[in-house]
């Protein structure tokens, strides 16, 4: 479970620094209710609105350019 946890932190500190534009980030790494929460946060821009965004192909994320 280490590994996994550890990629995923990983990913989101680099979009933060790659995409974002922010100047802070704060992250945070809990266990509630018997489960690990795993919440990032950054002062920068907003990557995706529910509407909008969403690839031709289905997915959730930002179209590449």
């Amino acid at each position: 479970m280490r590994r996994p946890v550890f990629l995923i932190f990983k990913e989101c500190v680099h979009n933060i620094a790659r995409h974002a534009n922010s100047t802070e980030a704060s992250a945070e790494l809990r266990i509630h209710n018997e489960e690990l929460i795993l919440r990032v946060s950054d002062n920068g821009l907003n990557g995706r609105t529910p509407d909008a965004g969403s690839r031709a192909s289905g997915g959730q994320g930002i179209a590449s350019t």
